[in-house]
């Protein structure tokens, strides 16, 4: 993992972390609302593991926010910001 996918996901670990505490659920209770473990959703939490968007998608939904968009992708690699913004292109269009 570069750099800055790592921040990437760090960024979005704190703002996931950030949406579940205001919610007051707790890592186990996200995990049951989506399928993965409590400790899946800490690694998450910290950055430790990658998620794909449609993860991503579905923690969002748990939690009731938006989830992160293509304009708030500003400080990656251009080739990385290519290739999230068609992952997000794609998974708009199974919406």
């Amino acid at each position: 993992m570069t750099r800055e996918e790592k921040l990437y996901y760090i960024d979005i670990g704190k703002r996931l972390r950030n949406a579940r505490n205001e919610s007051g659920l707790s890592l186990a209770q996200v995990g049951e609302k989506i399928g993965i473990s409590r400790a899946g959703v800490s690694n998450i939490e910290l950055g430790n593991q990658t998620i794909s968007l449609y993860q991503h998608q579905r923690i969002s939904q748990a939690l009731g926010i938006e989830p992160i968009t293509d304009t708030e992708i500003k400080d990656l690699d251009h080739g990385t910001k290519r290739k999230i913004k068609g992952l997000i292109e794609h998974l708009q269009k199974l919406i």
